[in-house]
């Protein structure tokens, strides 16, 4: 039977979750909603970096991520530029990108990532 192992939950969800070697973390948005989407994207890459610290995971180790962006049309490049700054190059995962409404109209972007662990 496979070991579950959960980090920073709270009353409604964990915001990152193990099973044997599977990572996955919540959908993440930034913790300060006054910055841009340059700001709030920087935000959640330095979250999940974390989170997949405390799985015993790392970037290179991502297969998958998927991102909602409340203003696609506008902020797909400036998101992208950030990002391209941060992936793993070398270890590229499978990604997603849509736009949508998010939970409040402050997030500008939401981030969720899949990873391995050894």
């Amino acid at each position: 039977m496979a070991k579950v192992e959960r980090w920073n939950c709270g009353a409604r969800l964990c915001l990152v979750v193990a099973t044997d070697n599977m990572v996955k973390t919540a959908g993440v948005v930034a913790n300060d909603t006054s910055l841009d989407v340059a700001g709030q994207t920087q935000n959640i890459l330095d979250q999940i970096d974390d989170l997949l610290v405390v799985a015993g995971a790392r970037k290179r180790d991502i297969t998958d991520v998927a991102i909602w962006l409340a203003h696609i049309g506008n902020d797909f490049a400036i998101f992208n530029e950030v990002y391209d700054q941060w992936v793993d190059h070398k270890n590229l995962p499978v990604r997603a990108t849509v736009g949508s409404p998010l939970a409040t109209p402050d997030y500008l972007v939401e981030i969720q990532v899949s990873a391995w662990r050894d």
